[in-house]
């Protein structure tokens, strides 16, 4: 039963590449790669998403909130919605992207509160770094003033952990 189940998604996804392709070979819609790879990571991601459902594996969870997300963030930026940026530019969008994936991991397995630290420095790097690729924010001048605030919220969290480890 198990067997047959794990199968159904890579099937489903061949189908769904396979009739595009053909689409594209019998010139009823022409597919540029640059604007399909994007809408093939967001259905890889939620071919994930649903095999989590399906099998309750939370690293399918994890890795198709990455692939769905990098999906969502190439499709914005192929088709103009957002600036073109240079990977050298981009690479923090990369960092929130990992940061909501841990999140979305703790969404799913609430008891694990482990994933939560490096959500938060992902994100909190990764939003740093992008607001100063954008010209928004100067993180060096922010971390400089503020950095003792991280020794405050993981104190707040060996606290926090020690606690529930009581119970």
């Amino acid at each position: 039963m198990n067997n047959s189940k794990t199968s159904l998604l890579p099937g489903i996804l061949l189908i769904i590449i396979g009739s595009l392709l053909l689409i594209h070979k019998l010139n009823i819609f022409y597919f540029d790669w640059q604007q399909t790879y994007p809408i093939l990571f967001i259905l890889i991601g939620i071919m994930l998403f649903v095999s989590y459902f399906m099998n309750r594996n939370t690293n399918s969870v994890f890795w198709g909130t990455i692939i769905a997300l990098a999906g969502v963030f190439f499709f914005l930026r192929n088709y103009h919605v957002i600036d073109y940026y240079y990977m050298s530019e981009a690479w923090p969008v990369f960092m929130i992207i990992l940061g909501i994936a841990f999140l979305v991991l703790f969404v799913v397995k609430p008891q694990d509160w482990g994933v939560l630290i490096p959500a938060g420095i992902f994100l909190v790097i990764g939003t740093s770094f992008l607001l100063r690729n954008l010209h928004l924010w100067y993180a060096r001048d922010i971390i400089q003033r503020y950095w003792p605030l991280l020794l405050i919220i993981i104190g707040a969290g060996v606290i926090l952990s020690s606690f529930k480890k009581e119970k």
